[in-house]
């Protein structure tokens, strides 16, 4: 029997957008890289939380982390961008 252990994260903490009710749009106050209001990136409390969580995977030994999935919003790669520079690898 193959036995397969999959660690699930959140984002870290992302920058704040807000949703206007009676037009549906979303608004942010810092804009995002990928220019949707809604794809905010990480606060500076996210970014250390990024690194944090990089620390505890990188010392996972068993099993060792080979794969890596992402949601593609910015701030969750932001999230895990520290940890696939840990391993020395890149995104897909």
């Amino acid at each position: 029997m193959v036995v397969t252990t999959i660690y699930l994260t959140r984002h870290g903490f992302r920058v704040n957008w807000t949703l206007n009710p009676a037009t549906g749009t979303y608004y942010a106050n810092i804009p995002s890289p990928t220019n949707i209001p809604s794809d905010p990136p990480l606060a500076a409390y996210g970014v250390q939380q990024s690194h944090q969580l990089a620390t505890a995977l990188a010392k996972i030994e068993n099993p060792q982390i080979t794969q890596v999935y992402s949601s593609p919003f910015y701030r969750c790669l932001q999230t895990i961008q520290p940890f696939i520079d840990k391993l020395g690898g890149e995104m897909e």
